[in-house]
């Protein structure tokens, strides 16, 4: 059964849609020359379990472009931010889109709908994960999750005590609960964990299910054209906060020439990993300066302007912004969320 705050958002996005209070909303804030502009945010386009609300299936994603496509002017970032540095705000309703850590389901999926729709993006990438062909930590934890047949997982010896997989809110509760801890550890440490973690679940660190969810460097060379660039998300996909300012600059710095080498590109946006306000400080945002980007991107509702070109707010963009309660697209849902009207309804943040 569809959850009832979900519904009651969706009759509400009916209601304000074709009413059309979405449109005069948006007509009267342009009036007022202000222009709505968006960072969209996206990680991964694939038909899976959506445990955590990580992952976009394809076909919705696909009218997604197309909605926007046809309501919007889509640009690249690299336009966004000339626009932005020149202090000259946009006249249209604008829409950038984003794609963080580098799946392998950019190649496959997101790359022919965005072809097909002529539609620009910047994807980050998370370099280590394509340097050695293992999935980022959240990845390998979903997909163990997933795919096992075991109804609970000892978690005892990290203080997590046994951890329920029956449910898939049992699920989502033991993936944020591991990822958490995973998020205090070191590129080494969680590999480590991982290591200990994954044949609790029937699983190792050598499986295909491991191996194989990643953009390897060749397809990212493909994909990279005027349509499609590429950004740096870190080598290692730490938590930046917790790092040193010599550990910022390396995972910074590693990954901005590792993707300069690779696809013979500037790289010139960068996003900070999690992207929240406890995931970014002073010491992060120096060592992204220090690397002389254009931009560095955070996941929430940052103001965007040229004054905090290493803070620019984005909007996530999951499947239950625009999909209806018995499943497939929301017109009405999905303009109502991309014009803003909830943020202010709802005050969200």
């Amino acid at each position: 059964m569809a959850d009832l705050r979900w519904v009651t958002k969706y009759c509400l996005a009916a209601i304000l849609y074709y009413t059309g209070f979405v449109a005069i909303f948006r007509w009267a804030r342009r009036k007022l020359g202000k222009a709505d502009f968006k960072i969209l945010a996206y990680h991964g386009i694939d038909d899976r379990p959506n445990i955590i609300d990580l992952f976009v299936p394809v076909k919705l994603f696909s009218r997604q472009i197309q909605f926007l496509k046809s309501s919007y002017d889509v640009i690249s970032l690299d336009d966004a931010v000339a626009r932005l540095k020149s202090d000259n705000w946009f006249d249209h309703d604008t829409m950038v889109i984003t794609i963080d850590d580098g799946y392998r389901d950019n190649y496959e999926h997101v790359w022919p709908i965005l072809e097909s729709n002529q539609t620009p993006a910047l994807i980050y990438l998370t370099t280590e994960p394509l340097d050695s062909g293992f999935t980022t930590f959240i990845d390998a934890l979903l997909r163990a999750i997933e795919n096992t047949a075991e109804a609970s997982i000892d978690m005892s010896e990290y203080g997590l005590g046994r951890l329920a997989l029956l449910s898939a809110t049992d699920k989502k509760t033991a993936i944020e609960k591991m990822d958490g801890h995973g998020q205090g550890l070191d590129a080494g440490k969680r590999m480590e964990f991982l290591n200990n973690v994954l044949p609790k679940l029937g699983f190792t660190t050598n499986d295909k299910l491991f191996t194989d969810g990643m953009l390897t460097w060749e397809q990212v060379r493909s994909m990279n054209s005027n349509l499609i660039r590429f950004g740096a998300h870190t080598h290692n996909h730490p938590v930046m906060s917790r790092l040193s300012p010599e550990q910022a600059q390396f995972e910074i710095e590693t990954s901005q020439k590792r993707i300069a080498a690779e696809t013979g590109s500037p790289v010139r946006h960068f996003a900070y990993p999690y992207g929240s306000h406890t995931a970014i400080n002073e010491t992060a945002v120096k060592a992204v300066a220090a690397c002389d980007f254009d931009s560095a991107v955070v996941l929430y509702n940052a103001p965007i302007n040229s004054e905090e070109p290493y803070r620019l707010g984005r909007v996530m963009v999951s499947e239950m912004r625009s999909m209806r309660p018995g499943g497939g697209f929301s017109r009405c849902l999905f303009a109502t969320e991309m014009s803003g009207l909830f943020d202010l309804l709802f005050a969200r943040n």
